[in-house]
Protein backbone atom coordinates (compact mmCIF):
# COMPACT_ATOMS: atom_id res chain seq x y z
CA UNK A 1 0.00 0.00 0.00
CA UNK A 2 1.16 3.08 -0.54
CA UNK A 3 1.56 5.84 1.70
CA UNK A 4 1.75 3.18 4.79
CA UNK A 5 4.11 4.25 7.30
CA UNK A 6 6.49 1.68 7.57
CA UNK A 7 9.01 2.54 10.24
CA UNK A 8 9.20 1.83 13.66
CA UNK A 9 7.81 3.73 16.72
CA UNK A 10 10.99 2.35 18.69
CA UNK A 11 13.35 4.05 16.73
CA UNK A 12 12.77 7.67 18.10
CA UNK A 13 13.03 6.31 21.46
CA UNK A 14 16.08 6.84 23.82
CA UNK A 15 18.19 4.00 24.23
CA UNK A 16 17.39 3.22 27.73
CA UNK A 17 13.77 3.11 26.76
CA UNK A 18 14.69 0.81 23.59
CA UNK A 19 16.67 -1.40 25.57
CA UNK A 20 13.43 -1.49 28.11
CA UNK A 21 11.38 -2.45 25.25
CA UNK A 22 13.02 -4.96 23.82
CA UNK A 23 13.88 -6.99 26.87
CA UNK A 24 10.37 -6.67 27.79
CA UNK A 25 9.44 -7.77 24.35
CA UNK A 26 11.68 -10.52 24.35
CA UNK A 27 10.37 -11.86 27.74
CA UNK A 28 6.56 -11.61 26.80
CA UNK A 29 8.12 -12.98 23.46
CA UNK A 30 7.53 -16.12 25.10
CA UNK A 31 4.28 -16.31 26.88
CA UNK A 32 2.70 -15.61 23.33
CA UNK A 33 0.37 -18.25 22.36
CA UNK A 34 -0.08 -17.54 18.63
CA UNK A 35 -2.62 -19.73 17.67
CA UNK A 36 -4.85 -18.25 20.21
CA UNK A 37 -3.64 -14.99 20.17
CA UNK A 38 -3.39 -14.02 23.69
CA UNK A 39 -0.80 -14.30 26.29
CA UNK A 40 -0.68 -17.02 28.39
CA UNK A 41 -1.22 -16.01 32.00
CA UNK A 42 1.69 -15.97 33.70
CA UNK A 43 0.75 -15.37 37.41
CA UNK A 44 0.72 -18.42 38.68
CA UNK A 45 -2.88 -17.99 40.24
CA UNK A 46 -4.66 -20.83 38.59
CA UNK A 47 -4.19 -23.34 35.65
CA UNK A 48 -2.51 -22.54 32.27
CA UNK A 49 -4.73 -20.11 30.49
CA UNK A 50 -5.09 -16.49 28.50
CA UNK A 51 -4.84 -13.22 30.19
CA UNK A 52 -6.66 -9.87 27.92
CA UNK A 53 -4.46 -6.85 30.15
CA UNK A 54 -1.12 -8.60 28.91
CA UNK A 55 -1.98 -9.51 25.45
CA UNK A 56 -3.29 -5.61 25.32
CA UNK A 57 -0.09 -4.22 26.46
CA UNK A 58 1.90 -7.09 24.56
CA UNK A 59 -0.12 -6.08 21.34
CA UNK A 60 0.83 -2.14 21.75
CA UNK A 61 4.42 -3.18 22.28
CA UNK A 62 4.05 -5.13 18.66
CA UNK A 63 2.73 -1.91 16.95
CA UNK A 64 5.39 0.15 18.17
CA UNK A 65 7.93 -2.65 17.34
CA UNK A 66 7.06 -2.88 14.13
CA UNK A 67 9.20 -6.05 12.62
CA UNK A 68 7.94 -8.38 10.33
CA UNK A 69 4.71 -9.65 11.25
CA UNK A 70 4.11 -7.62 14.73
CA UNK A 71 1.14 -5.73 12.97
CA UNK A 72 -0.27 -9.00 11.93
CA UNK A 73 -0.52 -10.28 15.28
CA UNK A 74 -1.33 -7.29 17.08
CA UNK A 75 -4.08 -7.25 15.44
CA UNK A 76 -4.76 -10.62 15.72
CA UNK A 77 -4.85 -10.42 19.49
CA UNK A 78 -6.53 -7.10 19.35
CA UNK A 79 -9.68 -9.08 17.30
CA UNK A 80 -9.49 -11.96 19.91
CA UNK A 81 -9.49 -9.81 22.69
CA UNK A 82 -12.88 -7.63 21.36
CA UNK A 83 -14.38 -11.14 20.39
CA UNK A 84 -13.99 -12.38 23.76
CA UNK A 85 -15.69 -9.53 25.33
CA UNK A 86 -19.24 -10.43 23.39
Amino acid sequence: MSGMVTSSYVDSLSENAKEHLTVNMEWTNTYYDRSAGYLYDFSGTGALGHENRSSARYAFGLLARNNSKDVTEAEKIIKSILHGQY
